[in-house]
């Protein structure tokens, strides 16, 4: 791929704190130029941390509480479609 086409395929994912508060921990998304930020996960109950892009960024990997202990799961690019590995 061209340089400038992977550069508009590229994004960023991170743990967030949409709200600034402590153990509020989300998965979020942004534009390597710091455009287009996303809050991926939305369940302020539990933290989600360590998310890393697969699958032609097209997918998330992410550690996260919901279940109670930390597990693996994927989500696609827009936060949808949650799965436990």
């Amino acid at each position: 791929q061209p340089a400038q086409e992977q550069a508009l395929n590229s994004r960023i994912v991170f743990t967030c704190q949409v709200d600034q508060t402590i153990g509020h921990d989300q998965i979020c998304v942004i534009n390597p130029d710091g455009s287009g930020e996303k809050q991926l996960t939305n369940d302020l109950r539990s933290k989600h941390y360590y998310p890393s892009l697969f699958d032609n960024n097209s997918m998330v990997l992410f550690s996260s509480s919901m279940n109670g202990g930390f597990e693996l799961f994927s989500m696609d690019i827009n936060g949808k479609h949650i799965s436990q590995l």
